[in-house]
């Protein structure tokens, strides 16, 4: 049940950054002029999103190992 949870959470977590990100990417049309700003904000959330898997990774092979 707690791996559940868990993994509940992480979700959430990384479902939260995509949508950062992807209130990075409609904007860029509009704002030309910040494109420098946007494009640092999604290196930095795809960077998370990275590790955040890589955590869930770790997490999933820690657990199938009796």
């Amino acid at each position: 049940m707690g791996l559940v949870i868990l993994g509940l959470a992480v979700a959430c977590y990384v479902g939260w950054h995509v949508s950062q990100a992807r209130g990075a990417h409609r904007g860029i049309p509009v704002r030309k002029g910040q494109l420098k700003s946007y494009r640092h904000d999604r290196t930095r959330h795809g960077i998370w999103i990275v590790g955040i898997a890589a955590v869930v990774v770790l997490i999933l092979i820690i657990a199938a190992h009796p």
